[in-house]
């Protein structure tokens, strides 16, 4: 089993033994990390080629930032998740139709594991221009609609491929 993916299923299981189940919280998914496991794909590591994306920012700790600007300039799918770098870690970056990642923040992207859920960039951006914060998982700001349920219309619609992953 993948690193990430084990990550997420562990911190659901802790998350499960400490929450309330008598909890007055109306939201469809208790954490951060049910969201992830429940709407995310296993994603393919691989080298990230800076020369194939010149001009796509890579400024470190900005994640958000980078996978959306390279998802807006050269199509690839906007994925927000859990990689494991050294410790699982909330994270960005983007994905082709057959879920290979391309990071532009982390170096040796190869190396790493990744589990996330790829979002349609319509949904990031509208989500974006309201926050005025780059990234859509932790949106405080408007009461995380995305773990409330309130917001469904979030992912990125795959043509055939989907069904093969999870």
């Amino acid at each position: 089993m993948d690193k990430a993916k084990k990550y997420l299923e562990d911190m659901v299981k802790i998350q499960k033994m400490i929450t309330n189940p008598d909890s007055s919280r109306k939201y469809e998914y208790m954490s951060g990390s049910e969201f992830i496991l429940k709407n995310g794909v296993q994603c393919i590591p691989r080298a990230y080629n800076v020369d194939e994306f010149k001009g796509v920012p890579r400024i470190k700790r900005e994640c958000y930032r980078n996978a959306y600007y390279l998802a807006w300039y050269t199509g690839l799918i906007y994925v927000e998740g859990i990689g494991i770098n050294i410790i699982g870690t909330e994270h960005a970056w983007c994905i082709d139709s057959d879920f290979n990642v391309y990071d532009p923040t982390w170096d040796n992207p190869e190396k790493h594991s990744y589990y996330g859920v790829p979002f349609d960039l319509d949904y990031v951006e509208k989500i974006m221009h309201e926050t005025e914060v780059y990234g859509v998982l932790q949106n405080w700001t408007q009461r995380f609609p995305l773990f409330t349920g309130e917001h469904t219309d979030f992912k990125h619609k795959f043509e055939n491929n989907e069904s093969r992953r999870n």
